[in-house]
């Protein structure tokens, strides 16, 4: 958990395992069972530490990412997304920086990749897209933008975090509404643009929860 000046461990018997202290505000975090990851930010920059999950020690940082928000995504690797919109693709093992994508989002909390099966699944507000990136190398797979309306004259300003079933990758777009978009081509699959969604999505089963201006809407995954 993170708190003032640092970090804590904390077993489930409430005792305090390790703490982790900085100078920093830690800004995001993930971890594996091994491995936590955790980034630590201002306004002068940041930078990405992977520490010991059983002592908390640091077994290495990187300071390339500069400020940032957002929690860091654990898959293949990590990967980090500056608030400048630049996505890292750090190694798991020693902090080496190993590829960058570029997007058009400016601070991005709301917008962290989704990742699954070797891809890397992204929302960009600057193009109004959505794009699968190959974790290995970063190379796009993909890209389908997400227009406000049946007109398709123009992208829509809002995209959220995307959320993945077995089949699709869907995005809540704000007036555009909840869209699904097939994982392997990009090619849409259906939207529903009857109300602006105005919150990345939560999944149950098969169903898929995004709130509104009016309350919370449901939706049933078509998987």
């Amino acid at each position: 958990m993170t708190g003032s000046g640092g970090l804590q461990a904390i077993d489930s018997g409430a005792e305090l395992l390790w703490t982790y202290s900085n100078d920093r505000l830690v800004t995001g975090i993930a971890s594996t069972e091994k491995t936590v990851y955790a980034i630590e930010s201002n306004a002068q920059g940041g930078q990405l530490i992977g520490l010991d999950a059983e002592t908390g020690d640091v077994r290495w940082q990187t300071d390339r990412i500069g400020e940032t928000y957002a929690d860091p995504v654990v898959g293949r690797h990590v990967y980090v997304t500056s608030a400048r919109g630049d996505i890292f693709a750090i190694d798991r093992n020693d902090g080496d920086v190993l590829w960058t994508h570029q997007t058009g989002t400016r601070d991005s909390r709301f917008t962290v990749p989704a990742v699954g099966d070797g891809e890397l699944f992204i929302s960009d507000e600057g193009s109004g897209s959505v794009r699968a990136v190959r974790e290995l190398n970063g190379e796009t797979l993909w890209e389908t933008t997400i227009y406000r309306d049946s007109s398709r004259q123009k992208p829509t300003g809002t995209l959220f975090a995307p959320t993945l079933t077995e089949e699709n990758v869907f995005v809540s777009a704000g007036p555009a509404g909840l869209v699904a978009l097939g994982r392997d081509n990009g090619q849409r699959r259906y939207q529903n643009a009857e109300k602006t969604v105005v919150s990345p999505l939560a999944m149950s089963q098969e169903t898929i929860y995004a709130a509104t201006p009016s309350g919370l809407m449901l939706f049933e995954s078509s998987d």
